[in-house]
């Protein structure tokens, strides 16, 4: 059932953490309706000047550590921490590891991570840990980062992809099944030109990376390519793309599927489609691929539209009887408002992510402008009644009946004393592994810091992070 719930005993280990090390900061547990078992825990940070944002992350689900890639604004460059218990050279009795990935002034102004997690039994021994990453340096430059352990050794190695132009904005990375770092992200070439580009490794013979890697423009328009989001499988010969085309205002598609021909793209080997074509519609595209959904074929997306005071919008492929994305005059798509008035991205610092819980059920993670107590700023998270197993819902309109329900998940309110009212929810991510477990990170911009909500079925305390 859902209900608030303070943490006595987490409160009291993390002010005890506080007395040892004074620069861990809001040591308190937020007054939340999401299920018991969430533990907030935030990030610090060496000195009150640094700003750690835009934030990605993924989960290694070998051990359920959490990387968190961020660019720090003072230092002016990317940074990755990850939860290692012992050996670490940060947090409280150095249990994580904190590492500068970025080498130069401006690496990291827009990053993402991902985690391959191996096959196989020795499935540890081949984890990637991959950061792709725009830096301003050079005019404008696209990097990828990875870690990798061998011998026990562990480190990360940075490689120079694209050079200059502009190339790398807004990179969005995923592995493949066998292990294949791929990246979709956005060139701006000049006045409203911009480019989507793709890139993957491919070892040799490749025309971008020194030769390992293979860099190719999809499309080339006004105004196109924005906030790309890209999933990768069936060792590449799958590829689903979305991004906000801000030409025509709305969400775009471009799918690949090896040996069947398309209608777009390089060689027309892509299928395009404009998904919602509602107007301003389409920014900031999350998406998931579940086939185990009995959905469609599994395709799900949320994107916020700027409609009704700020809309979170949900559209998945239905193949037929949809409202929306038309391919051949028959509506392949079903689009749909998931809940309105939580307005407009500030300053771009938006917080949406679409994810699934480990029974493949869809969730959706986003940040209200003008949630909380004060309207300071909340995090919201929305599910389906039916994986709820609850009569009634309060958000998602479809058919007639209210068919998600929409709770707040962090409402940015702090115990004291004194009480008080932070803005919670920017550069939201999320992510479910094992057998319940999850993790969410987002960014506090009161405190200008990161905070993690962990969800633990076996409720381990795991300490917050200090630089």
């Amino acid at each position: 059932m859902l209900k608030r719930f303070l943490l006595t005993g987490i409160a009291i280990v993390l002010s005890l953490l506080l007395a040892a090390n004074p620069a861990i900061a809001d040591p308190s547990i937020p007054d939340t309706a999401v299920e018991e078992g969430w533990y907030l825990h935030p990030l610090g940070k060496p000195n009150a000047a640094d700003q750690p944002y835009p934030v990605s992350m993924a989960v290694n689900p070998n051990d359920g550590a959490t990387w968190i890639s961020y660019f720090e604004d003072r230092e002016d460059t990317l940074w990755v921490a990850h939860y290692v218990g012992t050996g670490g050279n940060c947090g409280s009795d150095y249990k994580y590891q904190c590492d500068e990935v970025g080498w130069q002034t401006g690496d990291g102004v827009y990053n993402s991570i991902a985690i391959y997690p191996g096959d196989g039994f020795f499935a540890t021994d081949m984890t990637k840990v991959g950061v792709a990453y725009y830096s301003n340096v050079s005019g404008g430059s696209l990097y990828y980062g990875e870690y990798n352990c061998s011998g026990g050794l562990c480190s990360w190695a940075t490689y120079l992809l694209l050079l200059g132009g502009y190339s790398g904005l807004e990179p969005s990375l995923t592995f493949d099944e066998s292990g294949t770092p791929w990246i979709a992200f956005r060139r701006y070439v000049s006045g409203n030109s911009n480019q989507l580009w793709l890139a993957h490794l491919v070892g040799t013979g490749g025309n971008c990376g020194w030769g390992n890697w293979q860099c190719d423009t999809l499309l080339t328009g006004d105004f196109i390519g924005n906030h790309p989001s890209i999933h990768v499988s069936d060792s590449g010969d799958l590829r689903l793309l979305y991004y906000y085309d801000g030409n025509g205002d709305d969400l775009e598609h471009m799918w690949y599927l090896t040996g069947y021909p398309g209608d777009c793209g390089p060689s027309n080997e892509w299928h395009c489609v404009s998904i919602d074509t509602a107007n301003d519609v389409g920014y900031h595209p999350s998406q998931i691929y579940e086939p185990q959904t009995g959905i469609g074929d599994g395709r799900y997306v949320a994107y916020y539209s700027y409609q009704n005071g700020g809309t979170i919008r949900l559209a998945y492929l239905v193949s037929l009887d949809g409202n929306c994305g038309n391919v051949g005059g028959i509506n392949r798509w079903y689009c749909m408002d998931l809940t309105t008035e939580v307005g407009l991205p500030i300053g771009g610092e938006y917080g949406l992510v679409l994810t699934h819980d480990t029974q493949y059920h869809p969730v959706v993670l986003y940040y209200d402008t003008n949630g909380g107590p004060s309207g300071n700023g909340s995090l919201m998270i929305a599910r389906r009644i039916a994986d709820l197993d609850i009569p009634t819902g309060n958000c998602g309109m479809d058919d007639g009946s209210y068919q998600w329900q929409c709770e707040t998940f962090d409402d940015g309110m702090r115990v004291g004393p004194p009480i008080v009212y932070q803005s919670v929810g920017r550069y939201a991510d999320m992510e479910y592994f094992g057998w319940g477990d999850a993790r969410a990170v987002y960014y506090n911009a009161s405190l200008q810091q990161i905070s993690i909500m962990m969800l633990d079925l076996n409720k381990v305390f795991l300490p917050a992070i200090v630089r």
